[in-house]
């Protein structure tokens, strides 16, 4: 899993430094990179489904030593050591199949992803049917089911499914 993350860096600013972590204490966080010239990164090999938080620590003259930084001593930055928070994306949900129908109702069922974490799923249900499209159910679904009863179809008509495993607001489709 990655994350794009991007600012807007301070004119008096020579570049930031890049620091990430699960947790709250930028002591305890993973450097990234010093960067210079640039307002975005893209921070890879993150595990999907999981809230990070993330430090740009922007910097005036040399780049400033990584373990100062980590301890906020002998910084000369340009902004103070605020962070933001994000989900990654959770791992995609695997096997979904309608394991049972009934003239008015479908039932599906999937399994979790394997790695990562879920806040749960999000069920769509579009009518195909005639070539046009149209939202006929949009549910969530918590994290500790698998399976879920759609009523109220129409007999006859064609539809589509789709499961979306998320994480706070990260979304995942299958």
């Amino acid at each position: 899993s990655q994350l794009d993350i991007s600012w807007t860096k301070p004119s008096e600013a020579s570049g930031v430094c890049i620091f990430y972590s699960t947790g709250t204490d930028l002591s305890q966080a993973n450097y990234e990179d010093f960067v210079t010239n640039k307002t975005s990164f893209t921070i890879k090999y993150l595990t999907p489904g999981t809230k990070y938080n993330f430090w740009v620590v922007s910097y005036a003259g040399d780049a400033p030593n990584y373990s100062d930084i980590q301890k906020g001593t002998s910084l000369n930055t340009t902004t103070p050591a605020s962070y933001a928070s994000c989900y990654t994306k959770p791992k995609e949900i695997t096997n979904p199949a309608v394991t049972a129908t009934t003239t008015t109702s479908a039932t599906l069922s999937w399994k979790k992803a394997s790695e990562g974490t879920c806040s749960g799923y999000k069920i769509y249900v579009e009518d195909v049917t005639g070539g046009q499209l149209s939202l006929s159910y949009d549910s969530y679904v918590s994290s500790d089911k698998t399976t879920i009863i759609i009523s109220n179809l129409t007999a006859g008509h064609k539809y589509k499914f789709d499961i979306r495993a998320y994480a706070a607001t990260a979304y995942n489709s299958t």
